[in-house]
């Protein structure tokens, strides 16, 4: 299987160099091969980038942006795409699963997730989307498209200035307008992991939002190898 991560990068160099270290050893399990494809749009990020596949742009709108990057990834020979924000951490089992499910459908994705906070060292559980509006949505980070829907797509997952600032909504719009198959997972029924870095220049504050659990920073430690972990929690 051979995986295409689509992200975008900007300020915190210190969290870029943990999602490094995090696809390095994502790229140790037997059978996936892996290849990044991200948007830039600082002076450091070019240089921070080398060894994966880089297009530098504004920032804003963060929809473009996305899309560049994805844009990079069409003529690649990658089997599937999976896109985080240059802060989340993809552990290894969930990658596992993915492997496992590839064929399952044409969109896999999370419907909870976790949280830590480089700060407080505190730990968050969000227990995903509950209320009718949105219930079994995505929780967000981690989703995976098969080639097949991506090349529906034109592989631009988003709008580009529409919604741009809310990148959920604007995939989800996309993917309402797009047939699929699609098949959610909960981490805590799967003992899958991914993990959100937080910190006072996210888009998003670290706070207690509806249907979360705060927990030990230290879980950590349960998902990732210990070296990695502490280096993380540290």
């Amino acid at each position: 299987m051979k995986v295409g991560i689509i992200t975008a990068i900007w300020k915190r160099p210190e969290v870029w160099e943990m999602f490094k270290r995090r696809i390095s050893n994502l790229k140790k399990l037997k059978g996936l091969t892996i290849e990044v494809f991200v948007g830039g749009s600082e002076d450091w990020t070019e240089d921070a980038c080398r060894g994966f596949n880089y297009v530098h742009i504004d920032n804003e709108p963060l929809g473009r942006k996305m899309n560049a990057a994805a844009a990079l990834a069409r003529d690649s020979d990658c089997t599937h795409f999976i896109f985080v924000g240059s802060d989340d951490l993809i552990g290894n089992d969930l990658m596992k699963l993915y492997m496992r499910e590839k064929d399952s459908a044409d969109y896999l994705y999370l419907l909870d997730c976790f949280f830590f906070d480089v700060s407080s060292k505190k730990g968050l559980y969000w227990g995903g989307y509950d209320l009718d509006a949105n219930r079994g949505h995505a929780s967000g980070a981690g989703r995976m498209f098969n080639r097949s829907l991506m090349e529906k797509l034109n592989f631009q997952p988003w709008h580009d200035v529409q919604m741009s600032t809310i990148l959920d909504t604007s995939m989800n719009d996309k993917l309402a307008r797009t047939p699929h198959t699609r098949k959610g997972f909960k981490c805590l029924t799967e003992n899958v992991f991914i993990v959100d870095i937080k910190s006072s220049t996210n888009m998003t504050p670290f706070e207690k939002w509806h249907n979360t659990i705060e927990i030990s920073g230290k879980f950590l430690f349960n998902y990732l190898p210990q070296t990695e972990a502490t280096q993380i929690y540290e």
